[in-house]
Parts: C-alpha cells; structure tokens; sequence
C-alpha cells in the first residue's frame, strides 16, 4: 500500500485544525460556564473513561504490544513523507 504524502499532511493539518477547534470551544465552554458545571463535564468524562478500561481491560504487554505497533507505523510514515 502507497501513501501519498500530500494526502497525509492534508490529513494531519486537517487533524490539527478540528483539536485547535475543540480546545478553542472547550476555553469559551469553560470561561461562560460557572466551575461546579464545567467540572461535572469534566468528571463525566473521566469517569467514562475509568468505566471502559474496566469494560476493555488491557494487560500489561498487550498494551506494550499496542504501543510498539504504533510507535513502528509512526516511523515508517515519517521515512515515507
């Protein structure tokens, strides 16, 4: 499989502008917003986050295994672009 370069810094580019959009309405959620509400979003968030790790346990090399996968495909991207 070949990847086009130009097509993968679109997407990065494309990738980078939506998370500057999110921390831009999260900052305007957060300055509008009393702290008991926008830390209760915070705190659903999180909790969300502990319950799924409990539902999609990962064992300790599983996640190394994980890590390792992406950490190669970061580095064949990177000689390809």
């Amino acid at each position: 499989m070949e990847i086009d370069a130009r097509e993968l810094r679109k997407d990065i580019e494309m990738n980078r502008q939506e998370r500057m959009k999110f921390i831009a309405l999260w900052a305007d959620f957060v300055r509008i917003h009393k702290d008991k509400e926008w830390s209760l979003q915070q705190n659903i968030l999180i909790n969300s986050m502990f319950q799924n790790s409990k539902n999609y346990p990962l064992t300790k090399e599983q996640y190394l295994e994980i890590k390792a996968a992406s950490n190669e495909r970061n580095k064949n991207q990177s000689k390809r672009a």
